[in-house]
């Protein structure tokens, strides 16, 4: 098996990796779509994703109605943890209208982070899984479910995405403002993407 990186030091060599597509087994014309693909996003990850993170960072919370009741809650965390620009662009109470779902607000996210209108999407559903699926359906997104702080700054330092999924309902008790806090601070006060 090769690996990534062997792919990668071909492509920009300007050859053709001499290797079979494991989907296809005819030559490797997906494996090179795929490499190059990761190859565009980690160059873009880590030539400006850090850097926005520094100055007035523009971050959208898109809460959808099961999950609505909490959005205070992240407002607040936000505002105790990052001095960035709070984006409350999804339902902030369940009775607002019209009422949205998961695959509305994933929509919305991937609107926002592709117009470059926001840096980083707060969202979430119920379990956090809806949101999640949803919003990878779409280019231009790097989402991960983050249940705990262990979660977000591994997140943050691997992954390094742009939007993260949070359960609002599962598992949220007492101290879930709190565990938002220790979240936020791990996912958006650390530089991103030491550790790939």
């Amino acid at each position: 098996a090769y690996s990534a990186g062997y792919f990668q030091s071909k492509i920009l060599q300007g050859r053709s990796p001499d290797v079979d597509c494991v989907l296809c087994n005819r030559g490797c014309r997906y494996v090179r779509r795929w490499t190059v693909n990761r190859i565009v996003l980690r160059s873009r990850r880590q030539s400006g994703y850090g850097e926005r993170r520094k100055g007035n960072m523009k971050i959208a919370v898109i809460n959808e109605v099961s999950a609505s009741i909490r959005n205070e809650d992240i407002v607040n965390a936000l505002h105790k943890t990052t001095n960035a620009e709070v984006l409350n662009v999804g339902m902030k109470n369940p009775e607002q209208t019209p009422s949205l779902t998961y695959i509305h607000t994933s929509y919305m996210a991937a609107v926002l982070l592709n117009t470059g209108s926001c840096d980083f999407v707060i969202g979430g559903c119920g379990t956090g899984q809806g949101f999640l699926n949803g919003v990878l359906q779409f280019p231009g997104v790097v989402c991960g479910l983050i249940v705990e702080p262990l979660d977000a700054w591994l997140f943050s330092q691997i992954n390094g995405g742009n939007c993260v999924s949070l359960p609002l309902n599962k598992g949220y008790g007492w101290a879930g403002s709190i565990n938002l806090e220790y979240i936020f601070e791990n996912c958006l006060q650390t530089r991103p993407g030491r550790l790939s």
